[in-house]
């Protein structure tokens, strides 16, 4: 390591810098030779996203319902050694994350609206919010879920 990145790197570091301008961190482990605790090291501390650990993500338009259906990838998430499955990925999409702001598009939903298909399916159903459904003032439905959301039927006859 180079000698005068230390202090800036500290400095960046105590002041909770948004944007770091060395972000690379080299950390040896203690047991360097077994790549599956390797591979847990990494699962903690990477971020992963669900288009990372989905087969698939689909936008689904029935009648009378417009959905999004998800079905996660458990061979990718048991090769990534990450401790998930198809309820913590329904928490997080609810709840979101200790200490991180959720994303604006997930605030509307309940749990009503994030389905885990019955049986050992890793599959999810994400309903969208109708702008009619009556919600209190935190859990709005946002203004561009309103705008973007096509009444299903008249899509269906559009095609």
């Amino acid at each position: 390591m180079n000698v005068t990145l230390g202090v800036p790197r500290l400095k960046e570091i105590i002041n909770a810098a948004k944007l770091i301008s060395t972000p690379i961190i080299t950390a040896k482990l203690e047991c360097d030779n077994n790549k599956v605790a390797a591979r847990i090291v990494k699962a903690v501390i990477e971020k992963t996203t669900l288009g990372e650990v989905s087969k698939y993500m689909k936008e689904v338009y029935a009648p009378g319902s417009c959905y999004i259906s998800v079905e996660l990838d458990m061979d990718a998430i048991e090769q990534l050694k990450l401790n998930v499955d198809v309820h913590s990925v329904r928490r997080s999409i609810l709840y979101g994350t200790k200490g991180i702001a959720k994303n604006a598009v997930l605030r509307g939903l309940r749990d009503s609206d994030v389905l885990v298909k019955k049986g050992f399916s890793p599959k999810l159903r994400i309903n969208v919010p109708r702008p009619d459904e009556k919600r209190d003032k935190s859990s709005a439905v946002p203004s561009y879920f309103v705008s973007f959301q096509i009444p299903c039927q008249e899509y269906l006859d559009y095609c």
